[in-house]
């Protein structure tokens, strides 16, 4: 062995390297200091700011005072003032308490450490010149450990060893801050004027420091902050969150965004994935598979919250920021924010690089926000030293960061953009989300369902009753894909309830099956009765024109010619000449009919045999076939009314034309008599039709589904004793037309309207189903309708409908 071995020498320079230089920012030195309270078990900490506005920063101090396990003398100089070593580090921090039955008692079960650098105790130099340590093991004992740092001892000479700067430490019996156990940072002397803003940036920063971990009390830990220099700003700024009070920790979930959001979490094994989507907090699919990829991820969550224009409005307005502002997604360690992800300016996670790749494709970090939580000991996910600039690269790094944008943004952007989306651009504002029951998107989302389904890693799958309604009721190739996925999925997993669900999609996919065959077959007996008929119908056309060429020849007064073209004007597309075309739309409305019937009929079965099983009997078992049957019974009357006034319109059918006019004619030829017939008294009620710029507004259009939202809503007016009835044109541009549909009758309770489009809502003796369905119809049609409160008495309807073109 040489004798002339040498050692490294520690400069007292080093205080600033691991101190002032080393954390850069204000904040970041404040909750180093809270985490060190966490891992001393302390359930409450208070940070008080004192004197911070007289003009002598000498009386500044700030406290940080927590009700932790406390230090012994041995504690400050085995470890307090060992500079870089940690007892987290080895699992010796707690190791002289854990045998302590009293102590026991008060501990909460073992949490992960916050903080394991050894470094963190240098964020008072950061913060003040002037350290005062209290601290205290035993309330029992009348000592407590007190240690007085002056920061500027280490910058006299860099020659000085750091060791023999000179730190005082004594055990005292006074006791100025009331401290029963715990530890006390007074930290005098500040470095820096705390304004108000930088206060109120604080408080909002500590908001997001703390996620409690998924079943620990938020209880567990609490933060207040104390300022009471500010105690008077705070009552006379009302608008603005007080500074003084406790810390609410911050959490996406309570906002309850009318959103998407989704969530994947590895197992603490590692050995399966589970992603969860809720839209508007409606399950859409839960989806277990196996984790081929990712084993480096065990115990880590994702959460993140897609942001259309509307959900950031209601951000804005909750949070008092814009989510551009306030952060993207945000990572905890075990509990405890990992800077700077989620800061406005960060793209770690490169998703906005991606985003320029495919701008209609991708998300960015403005259309999302959410967090990642990571709970594990300190040998995976290590944060750099200088506290904000996240964790050290390493494998598991790039695993969270691809597990990120490959399963979790992806997942989302597949419903995002293809279901919700689908069809149109994205734009930065989202401000065009079309809702799920349109026809496109329905195909879509069942295309994303059978697509996840339809892998051998899946373990089980869930589906919410919203998407059991759409795969059920369509009849698409991929249904059937779906369909066969589940009733695999279902066997393997020995899932009775994805089991059950398969079953019965299957019966009711098999009745409309059933009923669309059975109407086929009608409908070419009809065609063949059909072309009788037409040979009968061009005899009895060609007497109508002899008989037309003949009243030609007789004299018909100006006024008499003139309103009998007006008369062929507002009736044209209702009496039309019964030739080879008209029968045709004729035989197609009978093909409705006959097909809603025997879906009504196949329905009314199932229920009968549901009946014959009490077991099986539960109120979402009943719903759904109900509000299928009311709405097929409502087109058929629909129909009816036609077939009475308009003899044969094409009503199934898409037709382009203009939709007023269309509106003006249905009301003049149709509603007219079918409101008189219905009213009371035989009273009839009037209706008035205002387009006083005589618009148009040409779009592609059902006349049939046009003719059922009219239908439910002068029919509503009825009911609600209406003796008047207004429709009136507001807009009408290239993209949209606004109508108002508005009754002076009872009107509607205002405890009432948030129910009002509700399935089975009614305040009359109705069954609650007319404005449902209504509302169902016009999100087909990618339109809407909204109530709003007439300031007299009555209700008015806003009927928006986007232009179409074939």
């Amino acid at each position: 062995m040489p004798d002339d071995l040498k050692h490294f020498k520690v400069s007292s320079g080093i205080k600033n390297i691991i101190g002032s230089e080393l954390i850069t920012d204000d904040f970041v030195a404040v909750f180093e200091l809270v985490k060190n309270s966490f891992d001393a078990h302390a359930k409450n900490v208070l940070i008080k700011f004192e004197n911070i506005h007289q003009p002598d920063l000498k009386k500044s101090r700030l406290i940080i005072q927590d009700d932790g396990k406390g230090m012994t003398r041995l504690d400050i100089e085995k470890k307090w003032l060992w500079v870089g070593y940690s007892a987290k580090k080895d699992n010796s921090e707690d190791l002289d308490i854990e045998s302590s039955d009293d102590y026991r008692k008060e501990l909460s079960a073992k949490r992960a450490y916050a903080g394991a650098k050894g470094i963190g105790r240098f964020s008072c130099d950061r913060l003040g010149r002037y350290l005062t340590l209290y601290s205290r093991r035993d309330p029992n004992t009348p000592e407590l450990e007190c240690v007085i740092v002056d920061w500027k001892n280490f910058e006299e000479d860099d020659r000085i060893r750091f060791e023999d700067v000179e730190i005082d430490h004594d055990s005292i019996t006074s006791n100025p801050f009331s401290l029963n156990r715990g530890t006390v940072l007074e930290i005098t002397n500040l470095r820096k004027i705390w304004t108000r803003s930088d206060l109120q940036l604080l408080r909002k920063e500590l908001q997001k420091l703390i996620v409690p971990e998924e079943g620990e009390a938020e209880k567990s830990f609490k933060v207040v902050l104390s300022v009471p220099d500010e105690s008077q700003n705070d009552l006379r700024h009302t608008k603005e969150e007080p500074i003084n009070g406790p810390i609410k920790n911050f959490l996406f979930e309570r906002l309850e965004l009318k959103t998407t959001q989704i969530v994947c979490k590895v197992s603490d094994s590692g050995k399966f994935i589970e992603t969860t989507l809720l839209d508007q907090n409606r399950l859409i699919y839960r989806l277990v598979e196996q984790n081929r990829e990712y084993h480096l991820l065990p115990g880590v969550t994702f959460r993140i919250f897609y942001l259309n224009r509307a959900s950031k409005l209601a951000f804005n307005s909750l949070v008092g920021v814009a989510p551009i502002k306030f952060g993207s997604v945000f990572v905890y360690k075990n509990g405890f924010r990992v800077q700077p992800y989620g800061r406005e300016e960060d793209d770690s996670f490169a998703i906005d690089r991606r985003k320029v790749q495919g701008t209609s494709r991708f998300l960015g970090n403005r259309d999302i926000v959410g967090r990642i939580q990571i709970r594990c000991n300190d040998s995976r996910f290590k944060e750099a030293s200088s506290r904000n600039a996240g964790f050290i690269e390493s494998p598991e790094l790039d695993q969270l960061s691809d597990f990120l944008r490959r399963i979790c943004l992806r997942r989302l952007e597949l419903y995002v953009v293809d279901v919700i989306k689908w069809g149109n651009p994205i734009t930065e504002t989202f401000d065009q989300s079309q809702p799920i029951t349109s026809s496109s998107n329905k195909e879509e989302l069942l295309k994303l369902i059978a697509k996840l389904t339809d892998s051998s890693n899946v373990e089980n799958f869930e589906v919410g009753q919203d998407v059991i309604e759409i795969v059920s009721a369509n009849q698409e190739s991929s249904v059937k894909s779906v369909l066969a996925n589940f009733e695999r999925l279902a066997a393997q997993g020995n899932n009775p309830t994805l089991e059950k669900e398969a079953r019965r999609i299957r019966r009711e996919m098999d009745v409309v099956l059933e009923a669309k065959e059975e109407a086929e077959k009608s409908e070419k007996k009809e065609r063949e009765r059909a072309k009788q008929a037409e040979d009968e119908a061009q005899r009895a056309y060609s007497k109508a024109a002899a008989a037309e060429e003949a009243a030609k020849q007789a004299t018909i007064s100006a006024d008499e010619a003139q309103a009998r073209e007006q008369q062929v004007v507002t009736q044209n597309i209702f009496l039309r000449s019964v030739l080879s075309h008209d029968l045709d739309h004729l035989l197609k409305l009978h093909h409705t009919i006959g097909q809603d019937a025997l879906t009504i009929e196949k329905f009314v079965r199932n229920l009968l045999e549901l009946i014959n099983n009490p077991s099986d009997i539960r109120p979402e078992n009943l719903k759904v076939p109900l509000e299928r049957i009311s709405f097929r019974a409502n087109r058929i009357l629909s129909i009816t009314r036609f077939a009475t006034r308009a003899n044969h319109i094409a009503a199934s059918e898409e037709h382009t034309g203009d939709l007023l006019e269309y509106i003006r004619e249905y009301i003049a030829n149709v509603l007219d008599n079918h409101i008189a017939a219905l009213s009371l008294d035989d009273r009839k009620i009037p209706i008035f039709f205002s387009n006083p710029e005589d618009l148009k507004f040409i779009t592609s259009f059902s006349p049939l589904d046009v003719s059922v939202v009219f239908d439910n809503l002068l029919s509503n007016s009825r009911k609600h004793a209406s003796t008047e009835i207004r429709i009136k044109v507001n807009r009408c541009d290239n993209e949209s037309l606004s109508l108002s549909f508005r009754d002076n009758g009872k009107g509607i309770p205002r405890k009432n309207e948030p129910q009002l489009f509700n399935p089975g809502f009614s305040t009359t003796d109705g069954s609650g189903l007319g404005l449902c369905h209504v509302k169902e119809i016009m999100e087909t049609l990618q339109g809407s309708i909204t109530y709003r409160k007439p300031d007299t008495s009555g209700a008015e309807f806003i009927l928006t409908f986007p232009k179409n073109e074939n």
